[in-house]
């Protein structure tokens, strides 16, 4: 942790570990690789169940779509919306979709957890707009990685949306 330094940041503070330019955030004192918003009807798959366990994702569990789009754009530190579709799935899309629709939301990066007998295919979950998809059973180890790729890209394009704020502020300043 001797390599972290503070970076400011507009959705809350984060810390640059320049090793391997992975971010991390503090949350409550404690390193966390991101804020997770899971939104699954029933229980979580297993694999999906071990991030919360695991302690490395500020995992958030809403049972329906309801409110999700609400809650986004006033919860500004979450990085990926992980869903996982039960039948019927319409309303899952239909949430990735408002949620890529709405300028206020459209770079909060949406990952599809598809179970093996789903009526979604990969096909449908890009169609309406997913930034990554999962087909399940998957391995932990991709699970992982695949979120933090993810939430790598989410706040990449923050800090682009910040620096370009900076820079028009510099502009008019002059």
């Amino acid at each position: 942790l001797a390599t972290l330094r503070g970076v400011p940041h507009s959705r809350g503070r984060t810390l640059r570990r320049f090793a391997c330019s992975e971010h991390v955030h503090m949350s409550d004192g404690k390193l966390t690789a991101g804020h997770i918003l899971m939104v699954c009807s029933g229980v979580p798959p297993p694999e999906l169940q071990q991030l919360a366990d695991k302690g490395a994702w500020r995992v958030t569990r809403v049972d329906s779509t309801a409110g999700v789009l609400r809650r986004l754009r006033r919860e500004t530190d979450i990085d990926v919306v992980l869903l996982c579709p039960e039948p019927p799935c319409r309303p899952y899309t239909e949430l990735c979709r408002d949620v890529k629709f709405d300028a206020r939301t459209a770079f909060i990066s949406i990952v599809f957890a598809l179970p093996p007998a789903g009526e979604l295919s990969r096909a449908d979950v890009y169609a309406c707009g997913a930034d990554d998809c999962i087909e399940l059973p998957a391995p932990p180890a991709e699970i992982t990685l695949r979120l933090s790729n993810t939430s790598r890209l989410k706040r990449a394009t923050d800090s682009l949306e910040d620096a370009t704020f900076v820079v028009s502020s510099l502009a008019n300043a002059i």
